[in-house]
């Protein structure tokens, strides 16, 4: 099955993670407009030898990491900064004239990132025929992004951000931490995302669909 896009890089902080189902989450919302998702998986690699070969091996996933890459954080200026702040524990202040005041982001050494779902979907083909698989990370917990910034040269060079983040099991959920869905259209794969993330149809109209 060949992949030939991404789009719809949601997400939504975690509230509770009830026993034996899926976590309850806040309101979602759209990052922004996808550029990459690589997801890494590490699985454990424990061999148990009997008569001089390997008798039992455990192949269970051991760790994984997430590395999302986007246009930028949200659609304005406003957004950018209130996704951020979402996804890593800052905070938002307002300064300046109250009447048209500027909102700052301050990031502290202490701010603790929540967990949060996190959410794509791929485009797809296979025997001619498109489909739209969707990603769900149940558990995810960003880190601190580094940042690389360069001149403009003769030749625009793109700079897009990107953020990584650690995927976790779920213990009250039988240690799950991804469930995909294939579906035959956009609308299809997005309602499921948005049910997942408790997305309201209203807030992807922003989107790059």
């Amino acid at each position: 099955m060949a992949k030939i896009g991404l789009k719809y890089p949601v997400a939504a902080i975690i509230t509770a993670e009830p026993a034996g189902a899926e976590p309850t989450y806040g309101t979602g919302f759209v990052i922004g407009k996808a550029v990459s998702a690589n997801k890494s998986i590490t699985s454990n690699d424990n061999p148990l030898y009997g008569d001089d070969a390997i008798a039992e091996n455990d192949t269970s996933f051991s760790e994984g990491t997430i590395e999302l890459g986007v246009t930028d954080f949200g659609t304005d200026t406003e957004d950018t900064l209130e996704i951020q702040a979402r996804l890593l524990g800052h905070t938002i202040v307002n300064e300046g004239d109250v009447s048209d005041p500027i909102k700052v982001i301050k990031k502290k050494a202490s701010d603790n990132a929540p967990y949060v779902g996190l959410g794509y979907y791929k485009t797809k083909k296979l025997n001619n025929v498109q489909m739209y698989e969707a990603t769900l990370l149940y558990k995810v917990k960003f880190q601190l992004p580094s940042e690389e910034t360069t001149t403009k040269g003769q030749n625009i060079e793109w700079q897009t951000p990107s953020i990584t983040g650690r995927i976790t099991t779920l213990p009250n959920f039988n240690d799950t931490y991804e469930a995909t869905a294939i579906f035959a259209t956009e609308a299809e794969c997005k309602a499921w995302l948005n049910g997942k993330l408790n997305i309201s149809a209203s807030s992807d109209e922003d989107d790059n669909t």
